[in-house]
């Protein structure tokens, strides 16, 4: 019987060390190595060499790791791609400013089907497999006694995020309690009085426990954690892209129209626990099963 491929995971931290820790547990060969380091990386040209399978999260390398990577004589180098850095690829092939070895060397793989088929756009041609969310709900908890809606803004791109959105939504539903999570009051500008910063949150399932619905809307993204685990809590989603259990808003109007549907249904009483979104997140979007597809096409990967 042969062995099981070694894998070594980079790029994208929180991915990778989840992802890395959940296959040691089960007793398989992976490992998430870091590169925030210059001994980190030295140490780590040794490993990606030895490893039977170098599996970079995030999309084309503009640095000097590509180059590494596209002479690596042993092994295969698997590309998956996660949202923005599809953007940034796209850019970078029509300048030229990409390592095209390193590139066709690769395997891609999507975390969305909409991400494939933007990929297609400079050649690229990827098999979806989405990156799930580890920390889903087992039993979702009630719904909060008191409407609030849950919203992701980051310091780095909080355009991007839908922030003058969420705040035009907050100005004109001033009654409704607004949780943002991944930056500070202070990182952004002088927010409405109705939203509430809660900083960088480690785990969030207290968080989750805390909202009625979460708004996820984005320029763009790819198959985001957030959502699958806001499903799983049995919460509402709003996103601007469609999945089953999720209300799809493209427009202002429809975001803000959907709010006060689902406030009112909550006031009313009316309002239970998103059915259909724990219905596709047991059928459908199960880590256990999307972790054993990846690893074992890891596995199958000739050297």
């Amino acid at each position: 019987m042969s062995r099981d491929k070694s894998i070594v995971i980079i790029v994208l931290p929180f991915f990778g060390s989840m992802i890395a820790k959940r296959w040691q547990e089960e007793g398989k060969n992976a490992q998430y190595l870091p590169m925030d380091s210059f001994y980190n990386k030295i140490k780590g040209i040794i490993r990606l060499y030895k490893a039977d399978v170098v599996y970079r999260i995030g999309g084309i390398d503009r640095g000097k790791l590509s180059f590494l990577l596209s002479l690596k004589p042993k092994g295969k180098i698997v590309l998956h791609w996660c949202g923005s850095d599809v953007l940034d690829a796209i850019r970078d092939v029509k300048n030229g400013s990409y390592n095209k070895k390193f590139l066709l060397k690769a395997i891609h793989l999507a975390g969305a089907p909409w991400l494939a088929e933007e990929l297609k756009q400079i050649g690229i041609y990827a098999e979806v497999i989405p990156l799930v969310s580890l920390q889903l709900f087992e039993d979702p908890p009630p719904l909060p006694t008191k409407f609030r809606l849950l919203v992701y803004l980051t310091t780095d791109k909080p355009i991007f995020y839908g922030r003058s959105v969420i705040y035009k939504l907050a100005e004109e539903m001033p009654d409704v309690e607004f949780l943002i999570v991944g930056s500070n009051a202070e990182d952004h500008p002088k927010p409405p009085q109705n939203l509430s910063f809660m900083g960088y949150v480690k785990d969030m399932k207290e968080i989750y426990s805390q909202v009625t619905a979460l708004i996820r809307f984005t320029e763009h993204d790819g198959f985001s954690f957030m959502v699958i685990e806001a499903l799983s809590a049995g919460r509402y989603v709003l996103w601007t892209y469609p999945l089953e259990g999720v209300i799809q808003v493209k427009s202002y109007e429809q975001l803000k129209n959907e709010v006060i549907r689902l406030k009112k249904d909550f006031l009313d009483g009316n309002l239970g626990l998103n059915s259909e979104g724990l219905r596709a997140v047991r059928n459908k979007y199960n880590p256990k099963e999307f972790y054993e597809k990846l690893y074992n096409k890891f596995n199958f990967i000739s050297s």
